[in-house]
């Protein structure tokens, strides 16, 4: 893997956290809500999948706490992108990035 800096976070990200709102009938529905803006790397990941949505290695800075649950929203020119995480962030680069791998959200 190619050696990060911060100058290789250049792509906009949102955080995006799972809340559970009750429903109003003893039961909850689950929505996304905006959390922190981060900067990233993404990096297409080719031949990862077998089905046809794109998946994607995201890199940030260490430092932030990130829940189980999380999606981002890449914030590109034509329109945004929902990623949904796949794998548990791991530290890298003596543990001054988190490494994560996640799907593009077809229609989402």
């Amino acid at each position: 893997m190619k050696n990060i800096t911060t100058r290789d976070l250049n792509e906009s990200l949102t955080l995006l956290l799972p809340q559970r709102h009750d429903d109003g009938e003893g039961g909850w529905r689950e929505e996304w809500e905006s959390g922190l803006h981060l900067w990233a790397s993404l990096w297409p990941l080719i031949g990862a999948h077998a089905e046809d949505t794109p998946h994607y290695r995201i890199i940030i800075r260490a430092g932030v706490t990130l829940p189980s649950k999380i999606a981002f929203l890449w914030h590109l020119h034509q329109q945004p992108k929902r990623l949904s995480v796949l794998s548990s962030p791991v530290l890298i680069q003596y543990n001054r990035f988190l490494s994560m791998t996640a799907k593009e959200e077809i229609n989402a």
